[in-house]
């Protein structure tokens, strides 16, 4: 299985209550046009209080923040945007008493995203709540933490480089930390918890609960030898990894 490098940004400051200013932010940080997107699914007739959904479904467009004149934009999907519309308009007690129409249309009493935003780059990028999954491709996980292994001036090089591509992205979303874990194995297990706050992500991460599914003698095994390094050390030249160790997770602090 091909195992890419998985990032995830801390502590953004984007105004994510806002769909709009969110956008109108990353249009500026990102130097992008941007069109900001909602899904259209459910379909509500007040007469007869009736719902139904679109089996396919599609986007409506709410805005579009221009930065120039270019013809390419990324569009940001706003999660959850035309059932908050229905609640606030029409009220889940009465949506609660409408005849649906379809199956699909009773997810509206349900319905709930833990990620608030999801951005069509050439990459994915999904925005929570104090968190971003920043998915931005620099290597395949093995050679990434391989070159943390290398002691020579070429690997330095390239370390420098990814760090600058994904600090980059943190700053785009205003994050303050970056954790970098392969994107399957840990990566699949944060993935789920990344609507935590940044601090409760970050003690999860440090106090390892992502080993759970392992057995007793896996875990006493991966906590001897499996490393959390910081990024930051192995630039300066102040990390040494011995052969039966590997890393496992890296941890970042976003440079001004």
């Amino acid at each position: 299985m091909s195992v890419d490098v998985m990032q995830i940004g801390l502590r953004h400051d984007l105004p994510v209550h806002d769909p709009f200013a969110t956008a109108e932010v990353c249009s500026k940080r990102l130097k992008s046009n941007i069109k900001l997107l909602a899904e259209d699914f459910y379909r509500y007739d007040e007469k007869i209080n009736s719902l139904g959904s679109l089996e396919d479904h599609d986007f409506v467009e709410l805005a579009f923040f221009r930065y120039d004149d270019s013809e390419y934009y990324s569009s940001i999907i706003v999660k959850g945007y035309q059932r908050r519309q229905l609640l606030e308009t029409v009220g889940m007690e009465k949506l609660k008493t409408a005849n649906f129409l379809d199956e699909r249309a009773k997810r509206i009493l349900e319905e709930e995203y833990d990620n608030l935003y999801e951005f069509s780059l050439d990459y994915g990028v999904e925005i929570y709540q104090e968190n971003v999954d920043l998915w931005i491709y620099v290597s395949k996980w093995f050679s990434f933490y391989e070159a943390f292994c290398k002691q020579d001036k070429q690997w330095l090089k390239w370390l420098r480089k990814c760090r600058k591509e994904i600090q980059n992205m943190a700053k785009a979303f205003g994050c303050k930390e970056i954790i970098i874990c392969p994107d399957t194995g840990i990566g699949e297990d944060l993935r789920y918890k990344m609507d935590m706050s940044s601090d409760e992500l970050l003690s999860y991460v440090k106090e390892r609960r992502y080993l759970n599914w392992m057995t007793d003698d896996e875990k006493e095994e991966h906590r001897k030898y499996a490393r959390h390094i910081n990024y930051g050390d192995y630039v300066n030249g102040g990390l040494h990894l011995e052969d039966n160790e590997w890393v496992d997770i890296v941890f970042d602090k976003v440079e001004e």
